[in-house]
This record gives C-alpha cells, structure tokens and sequence, in this order.
C-alpha cells in the first residue's frame, strides 16, 4: 500500500447479466458465466504461479505499485499472500514483537513498505508508554531516542499497510500492500479465513501494463464525493486521489455517487414498511418502484465501474425484492448474477461466506425452498401509502 469503473456496455465482460450498464431492460439469460478471456485463459494455460501475473516497479501514483505482467481476464486470482506478521487486536503498539520476531528477508519486505508519519506524535506516545520503563537507569537518552524512533516507524508502516483479518484481527502482506489506490479498483481483495491468506481478483479484465488499483476506504466510497474521498485520504494516508474519478472535469461521477446513496437510502426506508404521512421522491411508494430504483443502483454500479462487492450486494437486494413481489425468473437472474460476481471476485473458497449464511449459494438454495413451499403463484406489487382516515 503506496503513498490498502470502466467502459460502458458490459464492464464485467459477463454474457449473463441480466441488466447492463447500456440496456434499457431486463433481459433474462440462462447460466452465470465467465468472461470468453478467462475461458481462453483457462483452457490454453496451467495456472499461473502469481508471481508471474504481476511485477513491482515505480508508479506515477507515487512510490511504487503493482503492474499486470501480461493480459489478465476477469476472475483471475492474482495474490494470493500470506501474512508477514498478525496482531490480535487494532492496538499497533502489539505489532513490535512480531515484527522483531521476522528473519532478515522478511524484515527486508516490511522496512521498503510506505511509512506515512502523519501520527507522529501519538505513535511516539504510545511507543514510550510500551517500551520504557521511566524508572530504568539503565537506558542512555540517545539509545531511548533511537528505540522510540525505530518502533514508531514500525507501527506507523504497520498502520497504512495492515490489512482486516478475521476476529478483529490486523495482518500485513507483502505484495498486497504494495498495492494503489483508486476509487475505481480493477481488482478485489479479501481475506480468506479458510486459506489464510488474502486473495486479490481481477473485477474486470485488465491490459498488460496496466496498474492494479484496489479501494482503500470501503463501501463508503461509493457514496462520498470526490472531495469527501480525498479527505479521508488525506488524512489517513497522506495523499490525494487522481483516479478517473476523481479527476473528473463534469459532475458525471459525484452525480453517480451521491445517486447511488440517495437510491439505496430510499429503498432502506420502503423495506421498513412504515406508512408515509406524505410521500418522498426518494422512497418508493410500491414493491415494482422499489425493484426499478434497485436496478437503477446497478446501473450506476456499471457505468461507473464498480465491479465487487458493492455489485453483488446490489444484486441480492434486486433478487430480494423481486422474489418479494414474486417475480421468480428475475428474482433467480439477479441471484444468478451475484453468484457469478462473487466468485470473480472471491475465487471458489467460499467455505466461510456459506457457514455465515451469507453466500448466493445459501440465498439461491433458500430461493428454491421458498418456491416449494409457495407455489409459482405470482404476488401483486404493495403500496406505501398512509391509509386515508
């Protein structure tokens, strides 16, 4: 992690998506598929060792970054790292030991990465009151200085390159920190708690010599301006974001994300299914307006390329409320496409996201269960309106 989307038409180069970012409506298709590269990919090539998917070297976003060292389609994984070093809890002062534990090689990945020192002060504060003894005759001013210095920089580079592991736990790993920032990321990464390790994915196809660029913030990055981004940045990182985003010369992209939250806002309040004393332009009045308003977060999801975890979401939330309305076919394309989104973007480990009941296998297989017992009679749209009294 340096100084831790695309074109329109059908940016997931998927054949199966039933709504694109171009298409007007939706257009069922039979089975969740692939991009046609990573068939080619699949079927001519044994897998690729990852160390031979990209390489390291200067970025015009600062420091260094990670490049694709040749064409590298959708769904490819392309880290798939173990970690440095792991403290239990957010609590950085437990980050010396560990590192004081790693080998010369090790200590020689961890020391290049990007140390930011914006939290000087505090850093140091906690240093002391973790390291020293006040009462300790023994320790010379100079040598204090010197430890005090080298455990800041240890915790401060720790602090930008740290990843989430499971359990509140923070990890560090090597060649996934040295990946950029961009608010429109052309892979994925997530820490898998069956592997132990984090895996980065393609979310899209990506040229050779192309820089991979993941999100720093989260999903709140979908829906701040660019300015509420470069804050953040800032001030936790240290610089300030120029992706196509937020370079933007229009408002197009502040336009799409400011839609994308008051979108889902208004769906969030139609599902709590409380009458309305009048109504809102943001809140759907009905279960079809809030089916549409849900597609029509999709669609910006597309066109502004934003191909992970954020699509897969805004695809069960459409499934949802078309199996609400007992619109089956739909219902089961928009679980169709999530499940293949997903497994760009996580591989085929999904052995935690199933036992958390949160995988689209679990929702498709409870899609079934709900037809079985229901029947394929079709439920007529609802409406929010207060009753008249």
């Amino acid at each position: 992690m340096n100084t831790p989307d695309t074109e329109s038409g059908s940016p997931t180069k998927s054949t199966s998506s039933p709504l694109k970012a171009t298409a007007a409506e939706f257009t069922p298709s039979p089975q969740p598929q692939q991009s046609a590269a990573f068939e080619s990919f699949s079927s001519s090539h044994k897998p690729f060792p990852p160390h031979q998917l990209f390489n390291i070297r200067s970025s015009a976003r600062g420091g260094v970054g990670v490049f694709a060292a040749r064409d590298i389609p959708l769904g490819a994984r392309i880290i798939c790292d173990s970690p440095l070093l792991k403290i239990p809890t957010n609590q950085l002062y437990l980050v010396w030991g560990p590192y004081c534990r790693l080998g010369n090689d090790e200590k020689r990945q961890f020391d290049a990465l990007y140390f930011w020192e914006n939290n000087q002060l505090h850093l140091e504060q906690a240093s002391r009151m973790f390291l020293l003894d006040p009462t300790d005759e023994a320790i010379e001013s100079d040598d204090e200085e010197e430890l005090i210095a080298e455990h800041v920089r240890v915790m401060g580079t720790f602090a930008v390159n740290n990843f989430e592991m499971s359990k509140g736990a923070l990890g560090l790993f090597p060649n996934a920190a040295r990946l950029n920032h961009s608010c429109v990321p052309n892979v994925h990464h997530s820490y898998n708690p069956t592997m132990n390790k984090l895996t980065v994915h393609a979310v899209r196809d990506i040229r050779q010599g192309e820089e991979l660029v993941m999100n720093y913030i989260g999903q709140e990055c979908h829906f701040w301006s660019h300015t509420m981004r470069w804050e953040y940045l800032r001030a936790r990182y240290g610089f300030t974001c120029q992706c196509e985003a937020c370079s933007d010369p229009s408002t197009t992209s502040d336009n799409r994300h400011e839609a994308l939250g008051a979108l889902i806002w208004g769906i969030e309040e139609f599902k709590k299914g409380e009458p309305l004393d009048e109504p809102h332009f943001l809140i759907p009045s009905s279960g079809p307006e809030a089916l549409a308003q849900a597609e029509g977060v999709i669609t910006i999801l597309l066109q502004q390329g934003l191909l992970a975890l954020e699509l897969t979401r805004a695809y069960r939330l459409a499934s949802s409320l078309a199996m609400d309305l007992g619109y089956h076919q739909k219902a089961l394309e928009y679980a169709s496409n999530e499940a293949e989104v997903e497994k760009n973007i996580f591989g085929t480990e999904l052995d935690d996201l199933k036992k958390k009941g949160v995988a689209s296998e679990v929702w498709i297989k409870n899609m079934y269960a709900m037809l079985e017992q229901t029947g394929p009679k079709k439920k007529g749209p609802h409406s929010r309106k207060k009753d008249a009294v």
